[in-house]
């Protein structure tokens, strides 16, 4: 593996996220134009609000399990929806499955960038599972690459991410730091690890 810089590390991730984004952009376009499960097979907007309700009932009783099945359902016969998505993320939170909702929301984030909070929630979730590195250069990422417009409620959700990207920087920089001592061990010779009392 190539060693790279903390700035170059930076560079790449946004590059690799803006990839990502416009590749998406025209999967979202090519459904709204062409329609999606919903309008297929004749359920109205009226059955699924019923149904998203139903979910929520469910996730709000703790009945994770059958919450999930609901919000699934609903986010596969309308994927444009980012509330159906949002609430996948966060039952599979509530579940404890950090890695999944981490996910879940950075890619509901993908198709809707116009929140900041889906990208605040995915790195969250991150953090949880000690994916500090990853969750400290998207979050970065995603704040430099400006998409999102600067309504009072991304107002908000920005000074949480440059909080949470301050206090991010450091664990990197620590992480980095040790990493760096390990790798120095490592050629010189002596052992990474602390010898053994006698």
């Amino acid at each position: 593996m190539v060693d790279m810089d903390k700035n170059e590390q930076k560079l790449l991730w946004r590059q690799n996220l803006e990839l990502l984004m416009d590749r998406i952009k025209p999967i979202m376009e090519e459904i709204k134009k062409n329609g999606t499960f919903q309008s297929g097979i004749g359920i109205s907007d009226k059955e699924m609000v019923a149904a998203f309700f139903l979910g929520e009932q469910f996730y709000k009783q703790k009945k994770y399990d059958r919450a999930m099945i609901i919000f699934q359902g609903l986010h596969l016969l309308d994927p444009t929806n980012k509330d159906y998505a949002r609430a996948i993320a966060a039952t599979m939170q509530m579940c404890g499955n950090y890695s999944e909702a981490g996910i879940q929301f950075l890619f509901t984030y993908f198709f809707h960038p116009e929140d900041l909070g889906m990208a605040l929630s995915s790195c969250r979730c991150m953090v949880e599972v000690g994916n500090i590195t990853q969750a400290y250069f998207i979050l970065n990422s995603i704040v430099e690459a400006k998409r999102y417009p600067l309504d009072a409620k991304n107002r908000d959700h920005l000074k949480d991410c440059k909080a949470i990207l301050q206090y991010l920087e450091k664990l990197v920089n620590e992480e980095m730091k040790k990493s760096e001592i390990e790798q120095k061990k490592s050629t010189s010779g002596e052992s990474a690890l602390p010898e053994a009392k006698k």
